[in-house]
């Protein structure tokens, strides 16, 4: 059915503000209780809803891979679900069950992006469409963010964004108003978010396009982004706003995805290309770091310098102030002492907001979850839930890797370079669950399901072994228009 014209055009068509429009997850059009239905979620559910109209009105078949991350894919929602033994058997109460069931709704509605990608074919326009859209919007993106800077310094407009989605209420209190952005500052230098709520998701932002921008240029794949000038004005772009947030979320996913290139491409003139490219970053960073330091008297350089040896050296005393570190460290072990409470099943979707005030002082203030993904799911999946997710993401990334050996050939397919990007969203998939939790994200689990889609695109192409089955051996469409012939042909007779 994907080789219909209209169902290319759909995808082409669905794939742009499929990934642009997360950049708003600020913004709702409703909420239902704490769930807040943004314009991002309009296009994520519209998604889900064509898949599902193709498997049970077209009749489409459900093919999926034999690998072990779709087995750990189809697992997670069954263990989302006996997580359900501690608050509805163990330690009922009706606000714990309440919470658990939407935790649980939204969490499923989260996977399912991921399982019907996992088993229908989806037009790889959709995705081509999409992180192309995704590339090229890095330009507004930091230019804004530059500009939220100076306006911040002189109290100009949009200086702060205010968010009206109502998950953001709970998350970003401003007792003022409207929810604003998480404005952090080392005394006269402020950190740039642009649209994001913080500094750290912008910074992820602009490394994942610097890695698809990197990994193209080492390639030569202008399957992307086919103009050099627009593609390093993106790059330059992306460098400086990265350089701005001043996150370590940064310095780590751009050294990971570097180290992975190292790893994975062969030959001392693609290395070369490397290290070149980390001079050029390098010294394009002197300039910027000397106009900052000349206008806030901050040195980001030696902030980073300071910043990088307190963690890594875990001195808290050292560390300087605002850092995020060592706060995000105690809610990983805050939340490893309430797994042990449930140690087999967890504590319960959802439960973690619950358990945490039994376990920490309550003048630390409100925690809501623990930064990170794979915690959260031994907290409240217990270990067979951080094995399955851990497992899918690791087995996952392992696949990607080993799917490249079949496609040595950079020139044997038009779009081998998202196979050749794959590992490198493995390893986006990884961070964005160790230093942030997107266990129940829609934003993990859109990239999730673009990874797994094209893999299963590749891995098509190698007739290698699926599983298959249809939920109906009629479509409901067929079915349909057969009733409706019939219903036509016995009315034409009675007329006769």
């Amino acid at each position: 059915m994907t080789n219909k014209p209209q169902s290319k055009l759909l995808a082409a068509l669905i794939g742009p503000p499929l990934f642009i429009s997360y950049l708003f997850i600020g913004y709702e059009i409703f909420h239902i209780s704490t769930f807040s239905f943004t314009y991002f979620d309009a296009f994520f559910l519209f998604f889900v809803l064509w898949c599902m109209k193709r498997i049970f009105w077209n009749g489409d078949q459900f093919k999926m891979e034999k690998k072990y991350f779709v087995l750990c894919l189809f697992v997670l929602p069954v263990v989302c679900m006996v997580s359900s033994i501690n608050p509805m058997f163990l330690n009922f109460d009706n606000l714990n069950v309440l919470q658990y069931v939407k935790s649980t709704t939204n969490f499923l509605y989260c996977v399912s992006f991921g399982i019907m990608c996992s088993g229908l074919d989806i037009p790889i326009i959709l995705w081509i469409n999409g992180l192309r859209g995704l590339i090229i919007f890095a330009i507004p993106i930091n230019l804004f963010g530059g500009y939220q800077l100076i306006a911040r310094v002189y109290d100009l407009p949009l200086k702060q964004l205010e968010y009206n989605a109502v998950n953001f209420i709970t998350k970003l209190e401003n007792p003022d108003g409207l929810p604003t952005q998480l404005a952090l500052n080392f005394e006269n230098f402020y950190r740039a978010t642009s649209v994001f709520s913080e500094p750290s998701y912008l910074a992820m932002y602009n490394s994942t396009v610097l890695m698809i921008c990197m990994v193209s240029a080492f390639l030569g794949s202008t399957l992307l982004i086919k103009n050099k000038k627009l593609m390093w004005t993106v790059v330059i772009c992306a460098i400086i706003g990265n350089f701005l947030t001043f996150s370590l979320t940064a310095v780590v996913t751009i050294a990971s995805y570097v180290g992975m290139l190292f790893f994975l491409e062969h030959g001392g003139k693609k290395k070369l290309k490397i290290a070149y490219s980390m001079l050029f970053l390098f010294f394009l960073l002197i300039p910027i770091n000397y106009v900052i330091e000349d206008v806030s008297k901050i040195s980001l350089l030696n902030l980073f310098e300071q910043r990088i040896s307190s963690v890594a050296t875990l001195n808290h005393s050292e560390s300087i102030s605002g850092e995020s570190f060592f706060y995000r460290a105690s809610t990983m072990n805050l939340a490893v002492s309430i797994w042990k409470d449930s140690p087999f099943f967890g504590v319960g979707t959802g439960m973690f907001y619950y358990y945490a005030p039994m376990y920490y002082p309550s003048y630390y203030g409100q925690i809501i979850y623990t930064d990170s993904g794979f915690i959260q799911a031994l907290t409240e999946w217990g270990i067979f839930g951080f094995v399955f997710f851990l497992g899918f993401v690791v087995t996952l990334l392992v696949s990607s890797i080993k799917e490249r050996n079949f496609f040595k050939d950079l020139s044997s397919d038009p779009y081998i370079i998202l196979l050749y990007l794959l590992p490198y969203f493995g390893i986006m998939l990884l961070w964005l669950n160790t230093s942030q939790n997107s266990l129940i994200s829609r934003i993990f689990w859109l990239y999730a399901g673009c990874s797994i889609s094209i893999f299963r695109y590749f891995y098509n192409k190698n007739n290698a072994p699926i599983y298959s089955f249809t939920l109906f051996a009629t479509p409901l469409k067929n079915r349909f228009i057969k009733n409706m012939s019939s219903q036509i042909s016995t009315k034409e007779i009675v007329n006769e």
